[in-house]
C-alpha cells in the first residue's frame, strides 16, 4: 500500500524537458501521448521582442510524476532516431552526387576507365 506522500507525490506534474520551439514540444507531446502518457505544454515565449532570451524562449514539457522515468526514456529513444536521421551527403552512399560508379561529376568517364 502506498502512503499518502507517496500519492501525492504522484499526482504531481514534473518537469520532462525544455525546448526551444514549440513546434519541438508538440512532437514530442504526440510521441508521449501515443504511448499512452499525459503531457502539459508551458510556454514561457516572451512575444514583445523578436529575439528569444534563453529561458524566456523555451517552452516546457511537463509529465505525471508516476510517468516521468518512462517518458525520459520515450524521449532518449526519439532523440535517438532523430540524431540518426540527420544525414548530410556523405551519408547517402556512392551516387549522392547524382554520378555512377565508374563516372565522374559530371557523367564523364573517370581517367583511365572506359
Amino acid at each position: 500500500m502506498t502512503s499518502s506522500n507517496e500519492d501525492e507525490k504522484n499526482r504531481q506534474w514534473r518537469e520532462l524537458v525544455t525546448v526551444s520551439e514549440d513546434a519541438e514540444a508538440r512532437l514530442i507531446e504526440g510521441r508521449l501521448e501515443s504511448e499512452g502518457i499525459a503531457c502539459q505544454i508551458e510556454s514561457l515565449v516572451f512575444t514583445q521582442e523578436p529575439v528569444q532570451f534563453g529561458l524566456l524562449g523555451g517552452v516546457r514539457v511537463h509529465v505525471w510524476a508516476h510517468d516521468f522515468d518512462r517518458a525520459a526514456r520515450l524521449l532518449d529513444e526519439l532523440r535517438d532516431r532523430s540524431a540518426g536521421e540527420v544525414s548530410g551527403p556523405e551519408d547517402d552512399g556512392p551516387e549522392a552526387d547524382g554520378s555512377r560508379e565508374g563516372e565522374g561529376v559530371e557523367g564523364e568517364a573517370r581517367e583511365g576507365e572506359s
